[in-house]
């Protein structure tokens, strides 16, 4: 899963509004598919709802890892985090 909002520059609090211009503003520079998923993603409630808490897990997890305190990762979260980094390429000029 990519993180939407941050290829939209957007916080996870962001109104529908805000989504839907930022998405139109966007739509020229990325693929169709692309806006379609990112649409029904993040303009679905249901959707939306489950996506923002689960970045907000990932969030939480990625500040823990980030404390700069030596720590077991017995779960291997440095590597599972990296899929929510945003991609530099995927990211709009």
């Amino acid at each position: 899963m990519r993180n939407y909002l941050d290829l939209l520059g957007l916080h996870r609090d962001s109104d529908q509004n805000a989504k839907l211009a930022r998405i139109e503003a966007l739509e020229a520079e990325l693929e169709p598919d692309y806006v379609s998923d990112i649409t029904s993603v993040l303009c679905n409630d249901t959707r939306n709802t489950h996506y923002r808490r689960l970045h907000l897990q990932y969030d939480a997890m990625a500040a823990t890892l980030n404390r700069g305190v030596p720590q077991q990762d017995s779960n291997s979260w440095s590597k599972r985090l990296v899929e929510f980094s945003p991609d530099p390429n995927e990211l709009p000029d």
